[in-house]
């Protein structure tokens, strides 16, 4: 059977079996993650994925299963004793500045730079929960750039704000358009394949200087100021994509 949407997969959640295929999200709440392995081990197919649903939106598990697409040293802070432990390794790595992201915050706001992983801590330890975060060394000079992709089609937009490390294009930034090269789409392939996506908005972080690579976030849905495709024509890439999968 094909279910489309989450109300009508629950309406027969008692009745799946292993065949049947789900077109949708499973919203975030406290039962997403139960739901998604429970469909997984039925044997029901998830349009998106279930693996790409629980990576979306969450930069910690971006962090723990994609990790080694990103920055040197990115890792997830679960705890006082990760926490530690980065300390450590950051010390002896002679790392300085230091970025964390708060879990499924958006749009920059749970961005934080710290001048020393130990002024984080410092503050930090003051903090019952300590987590869950991403943490990573600063880099500046880089290119930010969103990618939106959905093969065949894909395309790129620089982000630039020099008032806001953070990019924000909705807080005073710019874009211009970015012709990526053949070792940044190969590098979006692979990513997208890794992760399970049947399409992403794609955040990376480009060294020109180095010619280095790195992922610094991926979701199913996001922001597309600045982008040359609109808002109708991808949500019609998006539904060609799921008839093409359905028909596979």
């Amino acid at each position: 059977m094909l279910y489309h949407g989450f109300q009508d997969l629950m309406a027969a959640y008692d009745n799946l079996e292993t065949g049947d295929r789900f077109v949708g999200r499973v919203p975030s709440n406290a039962m997403k993650t139960a739901i998604l392995l429970d469909l997984t081990t039925r044997g029901v197919t998830c349009i998106p994925s279930a693996k790409a649903q629980m990576l979306s939106g969450s930069k910690v598990a971006q962090a723990m299963f994609l990790g080694k697409w990103m920055l040197p040293r990115t890792r997830a802070i679960l705890g006082r004793r990760d926490l530690l432990k980065a300390l450590i390794d950051y010390r002896r790595a002679g790392v300085g500045k230091v970025v964390t992201k708060e879990d499924r915050r958006h749009c920059g706001h749970g961005l934080r730079i710290w001048n020393s992983l130990e002024d984080a801590y410092n503050v930090m330890a003051f903090d019952k929960e300590q987590g869950p975060f991403v943490l990573q060394p600063y880099r500046d000079g880089f290119i930010d750039l969103r990618v939106i992709w959905i093969e065949p089609y894909f395309e790129a937009y620089r982000r630039s704000n020099p008032a806001n490390f953070r990019k924000n294009l909705s807080l005073g930034g710019t874009s211009s358009h970015y012709e990526l090269n053949r070792r940044q789409i190969s590098f979006c392939r692979r990513v997208v394949d890794e992760a399970g996506f049947p399409w992403a908005h794609i955040d990376l972080m480009i060294d020109s200087r180095k010619e280095e690579i790195y992922l610094s976030e991926i979701a199913l849905n996001g922001g597309i100021k600045g982008a040359r495709i609109g808002r109708k024509r991808l949500e019609s890439l998006k539904r060609q994509k799921i008839e093409q999968l359905l028909n596979n």
